[in-house]
């Protein structure tokens, strides 16, 4: 379940890398289209970043991860 989603947010990450790196590479964009892509970019880091926690909250447990957290 988890891995399913980090590769399709993984993915999506890469196609708007590629569309934002394309997009600068022509300098023929609106500078709040690029704004928004990069945006849009940041929000599939974070949530994958968020899907590596939560698993890692699951896999370890919550008192595991509570006191590996107060240290």
């Amino acid at each position: 379940m988890y891995e399913n989603r980090i590769k399709h947010l993984e993915e999506a990450h890469h196609a708007l890398d590629k569309r934002i790196r394309g997009l600068e590479a022509t300098g023929i964009y609106e500078d709040e289209q690029l704004h928004e892509l990069k945006k849009q970019k940041l929000r599939l880091n974070f949530q994958k970043q968020l899907i590596h926690y939560l698993f890692a909250w699951q896999m370890l447990g919550n008192h595991e991860m509570n006191h590996y957290l107060l240290q």
